[in-house]
């Protein structure tokens, strides 16, 4: 599913924490590798929640009652840490564009001068 290759370097460190990425094309394909595990992430919810409304008692003693109940807490703190791993995945989606943006304009940027000094 991902390349670890970009996922494991995600842009060359820089002095100060940053990041920078040699290309817009290699942002694209790392933004599309976190959309692609945002969208797993989101899938996997759907099946917590899904198990959690299939849980019955097996049978009509207070033993069988609990079972449900502790897998069912179980199955809350799932989808808790999986609402944060999403909310962590689109938060860095929506860095990762904003990246992206700034990259461009600062591309543009760089060319609208270029050709202001080839004018000259």
């Amino acid at each position: 599913m991902t390349d670890d290759h970009v996922l494991g370097r995600a842009g060359e460190a820089i002095s100060g924490g940053g990041y920078f990425f040699a290309s817009l094309e290699e942002l694209d394909h790392v933004i599309k590798e976190w959309t692609m595990i945002r969208d797993d992430i989101e899938f996997d919810r759907q099946v917590l929640v899904q198990a959690q409304s299939l849980i019955e008692p097996p049978a009509k003693d207070i033993m069988s009652d609990l079972q449900p109940a502790a897998m069912n807490h179980s199955l809350d703190k799932a989808i808790t840490h999986n609402a944060n791993m999403s909310a962590y995945a689109r938060a860095y989606i929506e860095k990762l564009t904003a990246t992206k943006k700034q990259y461009s304009s600062d591309d543009e940027s760089g060319a609208v001068r270029m050709r202001e000094i080839d004018v000259e």
